[in-house]
């Protein structure tokens, strides 16, 4: 019976030793997505199917809008390159045309991941969810930090529960 689940936890066994995983922080055999890295500041969610790991997985980007448009164009483009007999995080590389960073040779701090207001990767349970559009800043932001920030600078305006204002940065 769980033989049927090896080539699902052998495809999830490879995306958590080569590539940064960000989300689960500690990740099982019974969880079906992986959030990683994909270049400083833009990551992807992927969910897998376990009864199709090799399959195209539902991914989600990410990041400033400027840097995960590429990506998702690059997917939508080169969907055809799929080849079921690679490896997921392979096929993931070729449609998306990058390389993943390694998890051995890309240090924590060099990704920048940490809320740029509280300074913090991990808020409770929560990781930074937000990344600025702005060009000279494109930092991320846990969503709760954002709106206290919007919230107590006077000159931003608010109504029905949106808040605008300028970067911090």
């Amino acid at each position: 019976m769980l033989d049927k689940y090896q080539e699902f936890w052998d495809v999830m066994d490879d995306i958590d030793v080569n590539t940064c995983v960000l989300e689960p922080q500690h990740p099982s055999r019974a969880d079906t997505s992986r959030r990683i890295v994909a270049a400083k500041h833009v990551s992807v969610q992927i969910s897998v199917d376990p009864r199709s790991p090799k399959g195209i997985p539902e991914c989600q980007f990410l990041g400033a809008d400027s840097s995960i448009s590429v990506l998702r164009q690059s997917l939508n483009s080169k969907l055809h390159k799929w080849n079921h007999t690679l490896a997921l995080r392979q096929n993931l590389e070729v449609v998306l045309d990058i390389k993943f960073p390694s998890p051995s040779l890309t240090k924590k701090d060099e990704l920048n991941l940490e809320c740029a207001i509280c300074y913090t990767y991990r808020l409770g349970d929560d990781i930074p969810d937000k990344i600025c559009d702005g060009k000279n800043c494109q930092r991320p932001f846990h969503s709760s930090c954002l709106v206290s920030w919007l919230n107590a600078v006077p000159t931003n305006k608010g109504a029905y529960s949106t808040v605008t204002g300028k970067c911090p940065y």
